[in-house]
């Protein structure tokens, strides 16, 4: 999917984005699934002071209620209807210190050199053609002792794998699939899926001065079964998300991680 058709897809989904994700709404596992990545960046960011800067920021910045009141506020996305919605937002709430938005390349960030004190990338880097540029810009522009909040899809876990799988599947039948079953579904669009594991994101974040600090790991479900049977999906990722807490093993079945990291 080019980087132009990628604009379009979420300016499309820009005023429902918040409504299936974090709303009461949303269906079951996206309230789930987001929730759980949410209540992690919000341990992670507790008490940080400064610039923050949220890479695909959505229609709003999520992390309001957990920043100090000295914090200052940069919300970025792909998406100018999403940036948009954002600032509209804030100007409505006068608690966030906003200092404006910027429509963006991920890979190319039109951002001083070590001027931004936090960033935070939920949802952005699996989908990036090109996730270690990325990881090396926000590297860049991070100061000394910043603080980067990244989200990441787990290599080597099995719902990753059956994902990439039914894309490879689904790139061979798309063309006679009905439309309307499409939609805007996440999985039917021509996004490449990058993943990562412990070992090469350290890899990563060591290249452009950066030290991982802490890995948490979530969403214990599994496609196509976390959309066909979701109670029973989310009753065994709660009893594996337990377990995760005794177990190596069992926490790398998790499909997802965030990562926090520290710039030397």
């Amino acid at each position: 999917m080019t980087e132009k058709n990628i604009k379009k897809y979420f300016d499309n989904i820009s005023n429902s984005y918040d409504d299936n994700r974090y709303s009461d709404t949303a269906d079951q596992w996206h309230a789930y699934f987001f929730s759980e990545r949410l209540n992690i960046a919000r341990t992670f960011i507790k008490n940080k002071k400064g610039i923050i800067l949220d890479i695909g920021s959505g229609p709003r910045f999520l992390l309001q209620e957990d920043i100090n009141k000295e914090n200052k506020v940069i919300v970025s996305d792909i998406s100018l209807n999403m940036i948009k919605l954002a600032l509209s937002q804030a100007n409505s709430q006068t608690a966030i210190n906003m200092l404006g938005g910027i429509e963006l390349d991920t890979h190319l960030l039109p951002i001083k050199s070590m001027s931004i004190d936090i960033v935070v990338c939920l949802g952005v880097v699996t989908y990036l053609r090109s996730p270690d540029s990325a990881i090396v810009e926000m590297g860049r522009i991070l100061k000394k002792d910043g603080t980067l909040i990244l989200s990441l899809t787990n290599s080597v876990s099995p719902d990753t794998i059956i994902r990439k799988l039914f894309k490879k599947i689904i790139k061979i039948i798309k063309p006679v699939f009905p439309k309307k079953l499409i939609g805007n579904r996440v999985l039917f669009q021509d996004f490449k899926v990058q993943s990562f594991t412990e070992k090469s994101i350290a890899a990563i974040c060591s290249s452009c001065d950066l030290v991982v600090e802490d890995i948490r790991y979530f969403n214990y479900t599994f496609f196509p079964f976390n959309i066909i049977f979701k109670k029973l999906s989310l009753k065994l990722a709660a009893f594996l998300k337990h377990s995760s807490n005794k177990s190596h093993f069992v926490r790398r079945l998790a499909s997802d991680m965030v990562v926090l990291a520290r710039k030397r």
